[in-house]
């Protein structure tokens, strides 16, 4: 290498000052010190949990920048390449990613990483935190794009507790909704990002202005999106999202069905852009009730701010804008929301062809035991009684096979394993359920 491209080199690398550099050069011995710590510039290490299409965005843009090495946790290492190609039409760009180890074993992956990211269900959380907490090193980064369920509490949980989680020095980020529209194109290969968000809402634990600052500034750098900071977690476990959205419509499209009636794919509603009255008026009352839980929260404890929690219709115009054509209630907003024309209703075809509702979906499995079911558990702590969740519940157990709530409205102790309710984290009083939320200084 010339002394030329020892100087072009070092003046790329921008945790050098130019003056400090310039005046190295003088000194040859100096010089190459000071390159050859630019070359050996530790990278940050960085595992992403889980197959979906999350982690093939991310294995793909995260991989491609030369400060990180990608590691990838799944069930299905077989199946991945060592390079995975990311197409985004709208910023006309591809992004090549590198990975570094692709295992199911969590040794292989976990040791040694800096920052773990979850990309999976919400259900899955609890698997990938187990896996990863005797990996987690003092000062590690635990991350998630989609924080519904509870994911402060379950990781408090898995290192032992508050006093513990301090004591590492850990941290935890959780984004309000996934960064992108996306979809996978080659399992282990290739995906693509159909539409990107404008902004991203990050919440953060410890809830200290300096972390939270440190975690936004590396999302904006991970995700390449600009980043708010949301007040607290409760802001993303109230988020009126998934949990309301899907149940509402799910149970507003086959509240009377039973397991002979099907349906022919050709005639079958779209999952927005034919929403019906009664599915709006399931899916309000869905988000009055989670108001009825924001506001007795802020009776209690006035100084949390849950300001980000506001009406279902509301929240999603705030996203989408000039995207809704007719905001006159819930339903025409759905209906004339041209980024949800088109998408279809989740079901599952049968060898006949014909069609019967996902009942192993994530419609089940997520938004009923880490959704409703925990935003109905936060009404028991509060004394505040939610009739419609608790309708749609008790319709969603009979189909899953499942007791979450017993006859009488109550929590059923027995089925809390599997949910991402404070009850199942010892979590029995508004104090406990709140502690996260504030100030930790």
């Amino acid at each position: 290498m010339t002394v030329n491209d020892s100087v072009r080199e070092v003046l790329s690398q921008k945790k050098f000052n130019k003056k400090i550099v310039i005046f190295f050069l003088k000194n040859r011995k100096k010089r190459e010190r000071l390159l050859e710590m630019s070359k050996n510039k530790k990278k940050t290490v960085i595992c992403l949990c889980g197959g979906g299409t999350g982690t093939h965005i991310l294995a793909g843009t995260i991989g491609a920048k030369e400060n990180f090495i990608v590691n990838i946790f799944t069930r299905k290492p077989e199946k991945w390449t060592k390079e995975i190609t990311v197409q985004s039409p709208s910023e006309n760009k591809e992004f090549v990613g590198k990975i570094n180890i692709v295992s199911s074993n969590p040794e292989e992956v976990f040791k040694d990483c800096d920052i773990f990211i979850c990309n999976g269900p919400a259900m899955a959380n609890p698997i990938y935190l187990k896996a990863m907490e005797p990996y987690l090193k003092d000062g590690a980064i635990i991350g998630s794009i989609f924080g519904q369920g509870g994911f402060d509490f379950a990781v408090l949980d898995i290192v032992g507790g508050r006093k513990e989680f301090e004591k590492r020095k850990l941290k935890v980020f959780s984004l309000k909704g996934i960064p992108w529209v996306c979809r996978t194109l080659e399992y282990g290969k290739s995906a693509k990002i159909v539409g990107k968000k404008v902004r991203l809402q990050m919440a953060a634990i410890p809830k200290i202005k300096e972390i939270e600052n440190e975690l936004k500034v590396l999302c904006e750098e991970l995700f390449d999106i600009p980043t708010v900071i949301l007040p607290n977690m409760l802001c993303i476990t109230l988020v009126p999202g998934n949990q309301i959205i899907h149940s509402g419509r799910y149970y507003g499209l086959f509240s009377k069905w039973n397991k002979d009636i099907e349906y022919e794919e050709k005639d079958f509603p779209l999952m927005y852009q034919d929403f019906d009255d009664f599915s709006a008026e399931i899916t309000q009352k869905l988000s009055d009730e989670l108001l009825f839980l924001k506001n007795g929260i802020i009776e209690k404890f006035p100084e949390i701010d849950l300001s980000p929690i506001i009406d279902l219709k509301d929240n999603i115009y705030a996203a989408y804008k000039e995207q809704v054509k007719d905001t006159t209630n819930l339903k025409t907003v759905f209906c004339t929301n041209a980024a949800y024309a088109g998408i279809t209703t989740p079901m599952d075809k049968k060898d006949n062809g014909k069609l019967i509702p996902a009942l192993k979906s994530r419609i089940f499995y997520e938004d009923i035991p880490f959704g409703l079911l925990l935003l109905h558990n936060i009404g028991e702590i509060l004394g505040i009684k939610t009739p419609t969740m608790d309708t749609c519940i008790f319709w969603a157990q009979d189909l899953m096979n499942m007791k979450y709530l017993e006859k009488d409205g109550k929590m059923n102790p027995e089925a809390i394993e599997d949910t991402g309710c404070p009850m199942k984290y010892g979590i029995k009083t508004i104090e406990q359920l709140v502690n996260n939320s504030l100030d930790w200084n």
